[in-house]
């Protein structure tokens, strides 16, 4: 209770002083600025993807609406994936590596060879085996794919991020959904109990579907009479998220230990001219070691459209250091050389204001990009 008493005798003979006011008044109309800033950005960002081919998810034609169409009979190959590793996420180039084994059942003979399908999304890749069985009118067909595929990956909520790597192959000739159809064969789809899978991360789902990509051309080809061209495609997809914050701890602890050594500053006696000094050496180092800082982090993670969760602890550290620098001039101006308890007050409170509104940020900035995702 005497607590209480002494704060609000305190706050009342604090707005008694006319710089107080102003103080506060240019306090918080730069911080509603910076505020507003920083959350335009986070909100309306745009991430750019990676640039595929178009693909427009269309109803595959049954059976009998095909054999209407075509006298042939539709090759149709039943497809199902094993996935034996999935990891090497680079985030600066924008891919991750997957070896899986694909087995695909067809209602033809040589109906399939995974030699020759088509990834739309690799950058590189092999095939290191493959095996065919005739099973009297069908084809068995075996497989082993290892590549790097196409991935863009969104780090704004770096280290609560989630992300969907797909992986999805076409057939390399021209042959529409009313010749062929990939049907995905989730029963048979696994995920090896013990995949190499990234260290970090875990996969919450994981599925195989069948879709066409659409093609606003024929290619040429006097086979096909329509302007337009849907191949048959089939989608291998995993949701994954990532566990382990060490990597952002490491990335951060830096930023931190410079904000403690901020703290320190506030301590000093600025009245006194070489302590003021000494208190804006320190704060101007401890901002050249956050920017350092932040561009090893862009060197780690790679360039993020608008702002991630990391760029915003960063960005929030020096706004604090560049506040509690101008704060101390501004207070050492008024000392001119002589302390004065009045203005001591005032610029411990305007100093706490400001440490307060920091932890807030961070808060809220981690709140939300755990929220987010």
């Amino acid at each position: 209770m005497i607590f209480w008493q002494r704060y609000w005798l305190l706050h009342k003979r604090l707005f008694t002083q006319r710089i107080f006011r102003v103080l506060l008044y240019y306090f918080y109309y730069g911080l509603a600025l910076i505020l507003i800033f920083l959350f335009t950005l986070m909100e309306y960002s745009i991430p750019v993807a990676a640039q595929n081919p178009v693909s427009i998810v269309t109803p595959l034609k049954t059976t009998s609406q095909a054999t209407a169409k075509s006298p042939n009979i539709q090759t149709q190959c039943q497809i199902n994936a094993y996935v034996m590793r999935l990891n090497d996420f680079n985030f600066t180039q924008g891919s991750f590596f997957i070896d899986t084994w694909l087995y695909a059942n067809c209602n033809k003979p040589n109906a399939l060879s995974f030699q020759s399908i088509y990834f739309p999304s690799a950058k590189n890749y092999k095939i290191t085996y493959t095996s065919t069985a005739q099973v009297g009118e069908e084809t068995y067909v075996i497989g082993n794919l290892q590549g790097n595929f196409e991935q863009s990956w969104d780090l704004r909520n770096y280290p609560f991020d989630r992300h969907e790597l797909q992986l999805f192959f076409e057939p390399s000739e021209n042959l529409d959904v009313n010749t062929l159809i990939y049907k995905s064969d989730m029963k048979s789809s696994k995920i090896h109990p013990d995949i190499n899978l990234e260290d970090g991360w875990k996969i919450t789902n994981f599925n195989v579907t069948s879709e066409s990509s659409h093609y606003i051309s024929n290619f040429g080809d006097p086979r096909i009479k329509a302007n337009e061209f849907y191949f048959p495609k089939l989608m291998v997809s995993f949701d994954i998220e990532r566990v382990s914050y060490m990597s952002f701890i490491k990335l951060t602890v830096g930023v931190y230990i410079a904000f403690a050594i901020c703290l320190l500053c506030i301590f000093f006696d600025i009245s006194q001219s070489d302590l003021f000094a000494a208190s804006l050496s320190i704060l101007v180092g401890c901002l050249f070691a956050i920017f350092v800082n932040l561009q090893v982090a862009e060197s780690i993670l790679g360039e993020v459209e608008g702002v991630s969760l990391v760029d915003e602890i960063h960005i929030a550290t020096m706004l604090f250091i560049l506040f509690v620098a101008s704060l101390q001039t501004f207070f050492h101006r008024l000392y001119k050389g002589e302390k004065n308890k009045k203005l001591i007050r005032i610029e411990r409170l305007g100093l706490g204001l400001i440490l307060l509104t920091y932890i807030g940020m961070n808060i809220i900035f981690i709140s939300y990009a755990f929220l987010a995702g």
